[in-house]
């Protein structure tokens, strides 16, 4: 199980939840897909369906609970009516993949995922893989190469990119990168004369005992 706020939630983890009507206590369908109004930035609809029986978009206000595991509703009849093809038409549910882009031009990474407000189905903030030239500057390249962006940053959302302020990269334009050893086999610098440099530089003396 993921790690998870009462109201917040991955969009990942929502994927393949099992929907589960309380007043029959049978499972419904599975959640394929979120549905996403782009211009309010808000997860309107699931899409969930079953080998036996076809999908469909039920509207996010149709749900009684999102808990740790499954996704409740009142009742099988709760789910109706389903949004049409018209209105489903005006939704996105191909957000991760798609370009970030901040308020200069500058391209720096993918969307990931996003979280959502489980109460309101608002995206509170997007998950971003780095382009590999960002993601060079990162001060934790080694540990975690993604980052997070608030909704507080976003400009706009659209079909094409999600466009940020400039800002949302300060912390990666300040970072330098982690000094690395030399491979060992690198004869013209050997690991152990690499590291009393990097001590040297540092205004440290490598020949100090503790």
């Amino acid at each position: 199980m993921s790690e998870h706020t009462v109201q917040e939630r991955s969009g990942n983890d929502l994927i393949g939840m099992s929907v589960i009507s309380i007043k029959e206590g049978r499972t419904i369908g599975e959640v394929t897909a979120l549905l996403i109004h782009r211009e309010d930035c808000k997860v309107t609809a699931l899409r969930v369906g079953s080998q036996h029986t076809p999908e469909q978009a039920v509207p996010f206000s149709h749900f009684r609970q999102i808990g740790a595991d499954v996704i409740l509703v009142d009742s099988e009849a709760s789910l109706k009516p389903a949004l049409s093809t018209e209105a489903i038409k005006r939704l996105d549910d191909a957000v991760p993949g798609r370009a970030v882009i901040t308020d200069s031009g500058e391209r720096i990474g993918t969307i990931s995922s996003f979280k959502i407000n489980t109460v309101t189905g608002k995206i509170p903030s997007y998950r971003i893989d780095p382009d590999a030239s960002l993601m060079s500057r990162l001060t934790n390249f080694f540990h975690d190469e993604k980052f997070e962006v608030k909704a507080a940053k976003v400009r706009s959302l659209g079909p094409d990119a999600l466009i940020v302020m400039d800002n949302v990269a300060d912390k990666v334009e300040s970072a330098q990168p982690t000094a690395v050893p030399p491979a060992i086999h690198d004869e013209k610098k050997p690991v152990r004369k690499w590291y009393a440099d990097e001590a040297i530089a540092h205004g440290d003396n490598p020949n100090e005992e503790d």
